[in-house]
């Protein structure tokens, strides 16, 4: 049976996910779900760049402004939301579109990752706060016999998850299940420009309109883009009228 079809921006910082986001969702009958770790928090609004009510223009955002500040709140929580939140859009007859951010919240939803019930333990976390790096390190190898590299024999913190995994047998984790057939459409901008628009004080570089306007009022448009079945121009520029499929779904 052929997987939902999801939609999803993802880029760089300032590089205009929200407003290419919207855009798109208008033209072709969409849904929002933000993916971003810090979004999700109430009240942390300008800190974090969350789109207002008048940027959404309409467009419904799903996702923000989901739990306060003070409570705990993992990935595997993110994930069941949005799920939740998609499967909805899509009874709808909408066309979901996953916008972030985050990319370990990403590629939560986009690949599907299996989370186990394995939680923290904080008595055990306290044992193991007196222990120093390396002795994490080595109590995980005398478990499991893996091997880090790439610096991840330095980090601390998944060193003592991994090792609060380990003990409680739950090292190895399940295959991912993918849930949807996804379309990335990533996104980037050279870095001077993101940068001045940051100073500038924007809260978001390219808004919709700008999007609207390109092309070919701004021809060059993103520098290194990733596109994966979608002709990119054709669509940004074809004015498609809102409610129609996007081009990979006929």
């Amino acid at each position: 049976m052929a997987l939902p079809k999801l939609i999803v921006v993802l880029g760089t910082t300032a590089c205009g996910k929200s407003g290419l986001g919207v855009e798109l969702a208008k033209r072709f009958g969409g849904e929002i779900v933000s993916a971003d770790s810090r979004q999700v928090y109430r009240g942390l609004d300008l800190g974090t760049g969350k789109v207002t009510e008048e940027e959404m223009e309409g467009v419904p955002h799903h996702m923000l402004d989901v739990v306060e500040p003070n409570q705990p709140y993992s990935v595997a929580e993110f994930q069941a939301g949005a799920y939740a939140a998609i499967d909805g859009i899509l009874s709808r007859g909408n066309t979901p579109f996953l916008v972030g951010g985050t990319g370990l919240y990403v590629r939560a939803v986009t690949e599907g990752f299996t989370f186990t019930d394995a939680r923290p333990d904080p008595a055990l976390r306290a044992k193991l706060e007196g222990k120093t790096t390396a002795e994490l390190y080595a109590l995980l190898r005398e478990k499991t016999g893996v091997t880090l590299t790439d610096g991840e024999e330095f980090n601390r913190q998944r060193l003592m998850r991994s090792v609060e995994k380990a003990l409680s047998g739950q090292w190895e984790s399940p295959p991912p299940r993918p849930r949807y057939d996804c379309l990335l459409l990533g996104v980037t901008f050279p870095r001077t420009w993101c940068a001045a628009a940051l100073m500038s004080g924007s809260r978001h570089a390219w808004t919709p309109e700008w999007w609207r306007r390109w092309p070919p009022s701004a021809p060059a448009g993103p520098t290194t883009p990733f596109w994966r079945g979608w002709d990119w121009s054709t669509a940004i520029s074809s004015g498609t009228s809102r409610g129609k499929s996007p081009p990979w779904t006929r």
